[in-house]
């Protein structure tokens, strides 16, 4: 097949067959992934995907080596190709459709327990110096990236004037969090730092028959670092595995017993924020990118999203 990513993944293995089809999953100017059918041992199927090229050997070495020496499921990753202007193609296990081994209500514990047991060991690795920083100053940056990303916008003809209501909405909750970011800084001190996923929503997730039982798989790693894990617990506090806060916290408090089990529910609100403003910080490049109808989509939804998470936390005024 002629698609990019047919060719990319013959180049990666000359013996390797071409997919009998190729299925778009994204495509944006910063990043794209494909399905490859048919294209993967057993003619099982494979996922490309086109992004920076530091972001691919991240992602890379994440799966070659890092998670499994953390103990944590991974997809097999088959490689990566140099592309063109500083970008790379990844080529990855298919671990399946979210409708087919997404995350359930019913796995709310199996993610505690696995991203507890992550985080606890990852934390006593030798990992912090070799992985980007993912502290309060790089989720502050996000916090200002957005802001300058909706104000050279602000003049696109793409804009309608309901648009222009909810960045101006999103803008004010910008404002607000800036004046209080004291706040964040205190509720991230008491935790140690780990390796973090920094987008871990059910999306990035998925469930397989494993030798002891169910077994978790988390992939799409590009907004991983080094950096307080409250980002990872947002699937606790906006997804399907709400019922699995209280799990997550036993099982880190006996690692780390300044941090208390009851402390868990306040962080994972936290946690909430921080990833709201890194989709928003992605969003709002689209605004200048091309993307301004799929960006305005969904920004209704991280609008309602970004003003709970700051009434909730007592910062709505």
């Amino acid at each position: 097949m002629a698609h990019p990513a047919a060719e990319a993944w013959k180049r990666l293995d000359r013996t390797a067959h071409g997919p009998v089809r190729v299925e778009v999953l994204k495509e944006r100017p910063r990043a794209s992934a494909y399905r490859l059918v048919g294209a993967g041992p057993r003619n099982g199927t494979i996922i490309a995907k086109h992004c920076r090229g530091e972001i691919a050997a991240l992602e890379r070495r994440l799966y070659d080596d890092l998670l499994p020496r953390l103990g944590s499921g991974a997809p097999r990753c088959f490689g990566q190709v140099e592309a063109s202007a500083g970008s790379s193609w990844l080529f990855v296990e298919d671990a399946g459709t979210e409708e087919e081994t997404g995350l359930r209500e019913e796995h709310a514990r199996l993610l505690a327990e696995w991203l507890a047991s992550f985080h606890i060991a990852a934390a006593g690795s030798r990992l912090q110096g070799s992985l980007p920083g993912r502290d309060t100053r790089y989720y502050r940056s996000r916090l200002e990236s957005t802001q300058e990303s909706i104000r050279r916008s602000w003049s696109s003809p793409a804009l309608q004037s309901d648009d222009r209501g909810i960045l101006r909405d999103i803008l004010v909750c910008c404002e607000r969090l800036a004046c209080r970011w004291d706040r964040v800084e205190r509720a991230c001190a008491p935790w140690p730092e780990t390796l973090v996923h920094g987008d871990l929503v059910g999306k990035n997730l998925r469930v397989r028959a494993g030798r002891n039982g169910p077994a978790l798989l988390a992939f799409d790693w590009e907004e991983a670092g080094w950096g307080v894990p409250l980002i990872d617990l947002v699937e606790f506090k906006l997804g399907r595995a709400r019922a699995g806060l209280g799990a997550y916290g036993f099982e880190v408090q006996r690692a780390w017993p300044r941090i208390r089990e009851e402390d868990c529910r306040s962080m994972a609100e936290w946690g909430a924020l921080l990833w709201i403003l890194t989709v928003l910080c992605g969003e709002s490049r689209g605004l200048a990118d091309g993307g301004t109808a799929r960006a305005m989509r969904k920004f209704p939804v991280y609008r309602t999203w970004f003003a709970d998470a700051l009434r909730e936390l007592g910062m709505e005024t």
